[in-house]
């Protein structure tokens, strides 16, 4: 339960919860916590360990593509969740999730891992929530084979260029930051 990690972004008007753990307790009062804002869901995939508090939220965002795989991975591990796939608001690459303020984050697909894993992209400060799109333990229920992951990173690594900066920060989903 300790090896998940989840992210709260804040802007002007809202706050972005990216994934929600595995853990126990009150975690909507530990999110309310952190921040007074109104808050939104960005699940970067389905597994439960990224997901478990989703039904705490309504609607998410997240891609589609994870949808047919959440009978299997809620009954591994949220046999009680009342997320159904009505919940998913379906995000892209080349969609974004403005929080105000000027800060905005950017959806970038990376499937591999699974088949919609996203990566959210805080450009401004140069901080890439990844999730496990980038610690791939392949293979998994639903996972690309390792030469169609490999041409998604292809496509994903000239996204990540930032002007004036040399230095990402990667903050992965298992509590290790993928580098």
């Amino acid at each position: 339960y300790n090896d998940d990690s989840i992210y709260v972004v804040e802007g002007k008007d809202k706050a972005l919860v990216i994934d929600t753990g595995l853990g126990g307790g009150d975690f909507t009062g530990l999110i309310e916590s952190l921040t007074k804002l109104p808050c939104e869901l960005a699940v970067t995939h389905v597994h439960h360990d990224h997901m478990k508090h989703s039904d705490r939220f309504g609607k998410f965002y997240m891609s589609r593509k994870e949808a047919p795989l959440m009978p299997e991975f809620f009954a591994l591990g949220m046999p009680d969740s009342k997320t159904t796939e009505e919940d998913i608001l379906d995000i892209r690459s080349g969609d974004s999730i403005d929080l105000g303020g000027g800060v905005v984050i950017e959806v970038l697909e990376v499937p591999g891992h699974s088949p919609g894993s996203c990566v959210f992209f805080h450009r401004a400060h140069g901080a890439c929530f990844t999730g496990d799109a980038l610690w791939v333990r392949l293979p998994v229920p639903g996972a690309l084979t390792l030469s169609e992951y490999w041409d998604w990173l292809v496509r994903f690594e000239p996204k990540l260029r930032v002007p004036g900066s040399d230095a990402l920060v990667f903050l992965g989903g298992p509590r290790r930051p993928a580098r």
